[in-house]
C-alpha cells in the first residue's frame, strides 16, 4: 500500500477498508459461544486485510496540505485524538454491551415460568440429570446470563458494522490532492 499510495484514490482505499471492516464485523454478530477459534479468526483474518487500506490512506488525507514544520504537531494531535476517541469508544462499546446483556437477560428471563411448556420440559431435562429445586433457577441463570451476553455482543458488534459503512461519505468530503504541502508526495 506504501509504495502505491501516489497512484490511488486515497478516499476509495480508505472506503474499501471500511467495507471490509463493516463486512467483517457483520460476520461476527453472526457467531455464538459454540463458535471454534476458526470461526472467530476468520472474520478478523478479514478485518485485517484491511487495516493496510485504513492506516495509510486516512494518515495521508490526514496530514495532507500540513507544512512540514507543523507535521510533527500535527501527527501527535491526531495520535492523541485517535487514543482519546479509542477511549470513549472502548468505554461506550462496554456501556451499550451491558445494557444489552441486561436487555436481553430479562427477555430470557420472561420464559422462566411455570405455565411455559419449553420450561416445564426443560425443568424435567435437568430433575433427570440430578438438578432442580434452586440448583435448576441457578444453572438455568447462568445458561441465561451467557446467551445474554452473547446477544448482547452481537447487538455491538451490528451497531460497529453499520457504524464503519456510515461512516463511508465522510470520507469523501475530503479534498485531493493529498500531498504534504511544501514536501513531496513520499514524506
Amino acid at each position: 500500500m506504501g509504495r502505491n499510495m501516489n497512484r490511488l484514490n486515497l478516499r476509495l482505499a480508505a472506503s474499501f477498508a471500511f467495507c471490509v471492516f463493516g463486512l467483517a464485523i457483520f460476520w461476527t454478530a453472526t457467531l455464538n459461544e459454540t463458535a471454534s477459534f476458526g470461526q472467530f479468526a476468520t472474520p478478523r483474518f478479514l478485518q485485517g486485510l484491511g487495516i493496510a487500506f485504513f492506516f495509510l490512506p486516512l494518515n495521508q488525507i490526514m496530514l495532507s496540505g500540513i507544512p512540514p514544520s507543523d507535521l510533527a504537531s500535527a501527527s501527535g494531535l491526531s495520535n492523541f485524538v485517535r487514543t482519546m476517541s479509542g477511549s470513549i469508544a472502548t468505554a461506550t462499546t462496554v456501556f451499550i454491551w451491558n445494557r444489552r446483556t441486561d436487555y436481553h437477560h430479562a427477555v430470557l428471563t420472561e420464559h422462566i415460568r411455570n405455565s411455559a411448556d419449553a420450561w416445564t420440559q426443560y425443568q424435567a431435562q435437568l430433575t433427570a440429570h440430578g438438578i432442580g429445586g434452586t440448583g435448576a433457577f441457578q444453572y438455568v441463570d447462568q445458561v441465561i446470563t451467557k446467551q445474554a451476553l452473547t446477544l448482547g455482543v452481537n447487538d455491538v458488534f451490528h451497531v460497529l458494522a453499520w457504524m464503519y459503512l456510515l461512516l463511508i461519505p465522510f470520507i469523501w468530503l475530503a479534498k485531493p490532492p493529498f500531498t504534504a504541502r511544501g514536501a513531496d508526495a513520499a514524506h
